[in-house]
């Protein structure tokens, strides 16, 4: 049900916007340094075989050693360059995904199979000697591997975005929020590069002592942290506003469900962003470590069939128990599915977290949500769009003459840019899409006689293709339905509870 309007999980709003404060701090202190260039400057790059423009990055003063001068216009000039083009390609890639619906998955893998032999082949003609074509070239291999690989999951895949697009197509103001956020993420990531450049350029040139080379390692990978932490922020506040739409659209017909800005849409933003915010903080910080980690626990998962008398061994599989045992607590609460309840029901973090996985365990459908081919395709479909705007990079630095560093590699510079950009950008749009297909999911299991009801053709189109590749997964749905049809329909959220339903939705 959804919670009273209350803020939950303040401390890591607060913790988060100190440390954002904090890097406003740092760029308004040292960006500047990154950006100035004075006749000194322009002359020693100019000596150094830079260009106009440059400021010096890292020098060591003696012995012959080379000083790096990087001209920072040129990256921010090439940066948005990337940022336009990067924006236009994952939004065409977005509109063709919306109005293919149900051949999106085959036409997603098709598309970045396409891409990367474009990356590959640009990569040939614009700098054949570089890392660039073979990085084309090992995209595209992977690529086609992976297609092989899950083409017989693509039915199960695609009737959970049929109906997820649907819903975004009911209300399209939720692309408007992964527009917005896209560019919010861009400007940040310029912002935070010059920011980090500057301190950088001062703490080696000594203007800012830190202590010894522990303490810049420890100050660098704070920094590090706190783009994730941001970068993770933006993401997960567009997975939870598009999460509250999808949930509000769930219940009410179609006829009843065609806006461009409805009233759910705006909760639901503001929900996510002042409400809900210190619990998206918390799980943007701590979610993907938690994953990483269960991912290296399970392959310290003593084999509890296995006989063996020896006491250290024993000993041993004790000690991994107790390790692995305590990642799966972390991991029930810290998980990707914690932030469809945050959006839908404004849930704090830690209550939300538990609840996902206690509906998902009661259903039995914990191998079920473990698939996770639509995030491996929209990952997918994410580098490879990286791959192209890195490729648009060096297209613009070959046909321009942008330099970048006093080296003589600035094809090198000018793809990575663009790689970076296209990666960010196309992941924060294409969040909408892994988001409504997780509210759907959730949905799906709480509410499936609301679905019925309201949605009779994309609930059975679901249920269809949820049996031909998992059987027996839709026993309970089919008897709530049957049972739910021949009373009438009046089955709500209350009658779901109270007939074994893990959860009750409203």
């Amino acid at each position: 049900t959804v919670q009273p309007r209350r803020c939950r999980d303040a401390f890591f709003a607060v913790l988060f916007y100190l440390q954002l404060g904090a890097m406003v701090a740092v760029g308004v202190t040292f960006g500047p340094e990154a950006l100035s260039s004075n006749e000194d400057d322009d002359d020693a790059a100019a000596s150094a075989g830079g260009t106009e423009g440059g400021e010096e990055q890292a020098g060591a003063g003696g012995g012959g050693a080379i000083e790096l001068y990087i001209t920072y216009r040129n990256v921010f000039l090439v940066a948005c360059m990337c940022g336009a083009f990067a924006a236009a390609l994952s939004a065409l890639a977005l509109v063709v995904m919306t109005l293919i619906a149900r051949r999106l998955v085959q036409v997603a893998l098709v598309f970045s199979i396409g891409m990367a032999f474009a990356w590959g082949t640009i990569g040939i003609g614009l700098s054949p000697k570089s890392f660039v074509p073979i990085t084309g070239i090992i995209a595209l291999a992977l690529t086609v591997g992976y297609t092989f690989v899950v083409w017989d999951r693509i039915p199960f895949a695609a009737a959970n975005l049929r109906t997820a697009l649907s819903g975004i197509r009911s209300n399209l103001g939720a692309v408007a929020v992964a527009f917005l956020f896209q560019a919010l993420a861009l400007g940040w990531s310029v912002y935070y590069a010059f920011a980090v450049i500057g301190l950088y350029d001062a703490i080696e040139n000594g203007d800012v002592n830190v202590g010894g080379d522990a303490a810049k390692v420890f100050v660098y990978i704070g920094l590090g942290v706190a783009y994730y932490w941001t970068f993770q922020v933006l993401l997960h506040t567009v997975q939870s506003t598009v999460a509250g739409v999808v949930g509000d659209w769930w219940y009410q017909p179609s006829s009843d469900t065609s806006s461009c800005c409805s009233e759910s849409l705006s909760a639901s933003f503001l929900r996510s962003t002042l409400l809900s915010s210190g619990s998206i903080c918390l799980g943007s910080l701590l979610v993907g470590p938690v994953q990483v980690l269960r991912q290296v626990a399970e392959n310290f998962r003593p084999n509890r069939d296995a006989t063996v008398l020896m006491c250290l061994h024993e000993c041993l599989s004790c000690f991994q128990e107790c390790a692995v045992g305590c990642v799966d607590r972390l991991a029930e609460v810290f998980h990707p599915w914690a932030f469809t309840y945050v959006g839908m029901y404004g849930y704090g973090f830690d209550e939300a977290g538990r609840k996902a996985s206690e509906l998902f365990r009661k259903r039995g459908w914990a191998t079920i949500v473990s698939d996770d081919l639509i995030p491996n395709v929209l990952f997918i479909a994410s580098l490879v769009i990286g791959g192209v705007t890195g490729c648009f990079g060096l297209l613009v630095e070959a046909l321009d003459g942008f330099a970048f560093t006093n080296l003589d590699r600035p094809e090198v510079t000018a793809f990575l840019i663009g790689l970076a950009v296209g990666v960010v950008l196309s992941s924060v749009l294409f969040s909408i899409i892994s988001a409504s297909v997780n509210a759907v999911i959730v949905c799906f299991a709480g509410s499936p006689v609301e679905f019925q009801q309201n949605h009779p053709d994309l609930s059975n189109d679901m249920r269809s293709a949820w049996r031909e590749v998992w059987p027996g997964c839709m026993d309970i749905v089919d008897i709530k339905i049957g049972i739910g049809t021949t009373i009438g329909g009046g089955m709500g959220s209350a009658d779901l509870q109270g007939s074994g339903s893990s959860l009750s939705f409203v």
